[in-house]
């Protein structure tokens, strides 16, 4: 099993930002050798982690090389 995370600080997201989120959200729920996602806000709300399990390193790198990750 292999695993992405993604840290940020949540601040003033736009429009833009949000449909991007979801797609990439949706993309990578679609792609073969998807195991699961585990979302993790901290407890003063100022991190979030959302972590995106993966069967192989390859199934994790044709998620990174998907059209919808890059853009």
């Amino acid at each position: 099993m292999f695993s992405a995370a993604f840290i940020w600080e949540p601040g003033q997201y736009d429009a833009e930002f949000e449909r991007l989120d979801a797609l990439i959200d949706a993309v990578a729920r679609a792609m073969p050798g998807f195991l699961g996602v585990e979302v993790w806000v901290s407890e003063s709300g100022q991190r979030r982690n959302a972590t995106y399990y993966w069967a192989s390193l390859e199934d994790v790198q044709a998620f990174s090389q998907h059209p919808h990750h890059l853009e």
